[in-house]
């Protein structure tokens, strides 16, 4: 078994994860909501107020697969304190069934409690029974019955 190595992200890695981002939403079959460019993403995940942060996994140097994340207070009045909100997990096809998925999120685990965290909320498109059954796997799926997941889009002008 190669080793592991689970770091976080730096601006070079910006190629690595966009470009994964893109074979990401191609695999779910939802490239056309892919809204981001290098230059909105590099904004997003590197500028002096962040809105995000990115582990990478890298085997050898060689980056293998990620985890975007950031901070949430979303619900709070439910929980006892604040959590990570896992916005996208990705390992690279060549680099599955290998232990990363699980190494990356042990350490998100590990960021959460650093930070007080008392959760880690993701949602998962319909459609993909890869993550559903990696996510039971590591006994991580625990689907909330009692929320539904709504939206208001504020790209419309206000009236």
């Amino acid at each position: 078994m190669k080793n592991i190595n689970i770091r976080l992200a730096c601006p070079n890695d910006l190629d690595f994860i966009y470009n994964s981002l893109i074979e990401l939403f191609t695999e779910g079959q939802v490239i056309e909501r892919f809204s981001q460019n290098r230059t909105s993403l590099s904004q997003i995940l590197f500028s002096s107020q962040p809105g995000a942060e990115v582990l990478i996994s890298e085997i050898e140097n060689i980056p293998t697969g990620f985890a975007l994340f950031s901070m949430t207070n979303r619900n709070f009045p439910l929980f006892d304190g604040p959590g990570l909100y896992l916005h996208d997990l990705y390992v690279k096809r060549q680099y599955r069934r290998m232990g990363i998925g699980t190494k990356l999120v042990n350490q998100l685990k590990k960021i959460a409690k650093d930070r007080s965290c008392t959760r880690i909320d993701w949602v998962l498109l319909k459609n993909n029974t890869l993550g559903k059954d990696f996510y039971a796997s590591i006994d991580a799926a625990k689907p909330v019955g009692y929320i539904e997941y709504m939206r208001i889009n504020c790209t419309d002008s206000v009236s």
